[in-house]
C-alpha cells in the first residue's frame, strides 16, 4: 500500500505552499460529548484548569494546551466535529480564490471569518487565522478557571498532529496535497506538514472507522510508568505505552488521545 502512496507523493505538487498559505500549526480540535462537565473535569486532571473558557451562548468549553486548545461541546452522539489549522496573515477572500482554482468545495462559517473543507472520508478541516485562543478570549468566550487538587499529569506545549484513517489513502492524499503540499511517508503513514504540527493519514485499521483516529499533544518530559498509572487513576483506558515517552489512551467518551514528549 505504501509503495503506491509514495508514488502519489513524488508526483504531487507544493501548490499550497506556492499559494502562500503560511500555516502555523494545528490550532484546535473540537469534539462533542454527552456530558461536557465530566469531559472537562477529565481533561483538567490531565492538563490543568487554569486556562478554561466557556462560550457565552452555548455549553461549549475550551481548554488551552500550550499554544493551542481543544473545544468540547454537548451532543447526544460523541464524535470529532472538526480540527483546525491556523494560518498566519489569514485572508479569506484569497483562500476562497485558491480553493475555487483547485476545484475544492468549501463552506464558510457563520462568522464569515473562517471556512471548512471536508475530505473523502467526511473529516472536516477548518482553516482560520492563527492563534484562535486569543480570538476566543477577546470575543465569544469567557474565563472559567477550574480548581484542582494536585498537579496536572502533563504540561502541554502544543497540539502535535491529527491522525486520520482513510478508506482510500490515494484519494485522501490527493485532497490534502492541495491544502498542505506534498506529504511524506513516515512509519507506514503519510504525514502532511502543517507548520509546527502535521496531519497524518493511514489506511483505516481493522476495527476502526474512517475519519479522525486521534489527536496528539506534545508535552514536557514525563515519567512513563508514573504517567500511565496516573492516567488510569484519572479514568483513562491505556491503549499503548512506548519508550521513551509516548502514551496512547482513550478518554471516558472513547476518544483516542496520544501524548508525547520531545526527544
Amino acid at each position: 500500500m505504501m509503495q503506491g502512496v509514495a508514488g502519489v507523493c513524488v508526483a504531487g505538487s507544493a501548490q499550497a505552499a506556492d499559494a502562500g498559505l503560511r500555516i502555523r500549526g494545528v490550532d484546535h480540535v473540537e469534539f462533542t460529548v454527552a456530558d461536557v462537565e465530566r469531559s472537562v473535569a477529565f481533561y483538567v486532571k490531565l492538563f490543568g484548569g487554569a486556562d478554561v473558557m466557556k462560550n457565552r451562548q452555548t455549553t461549549r468549553r475550551y481548554l488551552k494546551l500550550g499554544t493551542d486548545y481543544i473545544a468540547i461541546d454537548r451532543a447526544d452522539a460523541s464524535r470529532v466535529d472538526h480540527f483546525c489549522v491556523g494560518i498566519e496573515g489569514f485572508d479569506i477572500a484569497a483562500l476562497h480564490a485558491y480553493l475555487m482554482q483547485q476545484g475544492m468545495a468549501y463552506r464558510d462559517y457563520p462568522s464569515g471569518k473562517d471556512l471548512a473543507v471536508t475530505d473523502p472520508d467526511g473529516a472536516r478541516m477548518q482553516m482560520a487565522a492563527a492563534d484562535g485562543w486569543t480570538s476566543l478570549a477577546s470575543g465569544t468566550a469567557a474565563p472559567e478557571a477550574r480548581a484542582m487538587s494536585g498537579t496536572p499529569i502533563f504540561r502541554a506545549l502544543r497540539l502535535d498532529h491529527v491522525q486520520l484513517n482513510a478508506a482510500d489513502v490515494v484519494a485522501s492524499s490527493a485532497h490534502y496535497e492541495k491544502l498542505l503540499g506534498v506529504g511524506q511517508g513516515v512509519r507506514g503513514r503519510l504525514s502532511f506538514a502543517a507548520g509546527l504540527g502535521s496531519i497524518r493519514i493511514q489506511q483505516t485499521p481493522e476495527g476502526r472507522q474512517a475519519g479522525v483516529d486521534h489527536f496528539c499533544v506534545r508535552t514536557d518530559r514525563f515519567d512513563l510508568e508514573k504517567t500511565a498509572t496516573a492516567l488510569e487513576s484519572a479514568g483513562a483506558k491505556l491503549e499503548a505505552v512506548s519508550e521513551p515517552g509516548t502514551v496512547l489512551f482513550r478518554d471516558p467518551d472513547g476518544f483516542l488521545v496520544e501524548a508525547i514528549w520531545p526527544l
